[in-house]
């Protein structure tokens, strides 16, 4: 996984999983893994950044 952000830290965590990101302005963090399973994983922001915190989530789909 390769990410950015270009306003704020945010915190890129995988839920279920050991993936957790810092993302800084102006860098690109890259976390190299393999998933054990096939399924929908849970992207949540686990550091607070603003008003629309709680509303930053996503997710990943693990096909075999």
């Amino acid at each position: 996984m390769i990410a950015t952000t270009k306003d704020v830290i945010h915190g890129f965590q995988v839920a279920g999983t050991n993936i957790n990101m810092m993302l800084e302005p102006g860098y690109i963090s890259e976390y190299v893994t393999t998933f054990d399973k096939a399924g929908d994983y849970l992207i949540v922001c686990n550091e607070y950044c603003g008003v629309g915190h709680h509303m930053m989530s996503s997710k990943i789909e693990v096909v075999e």
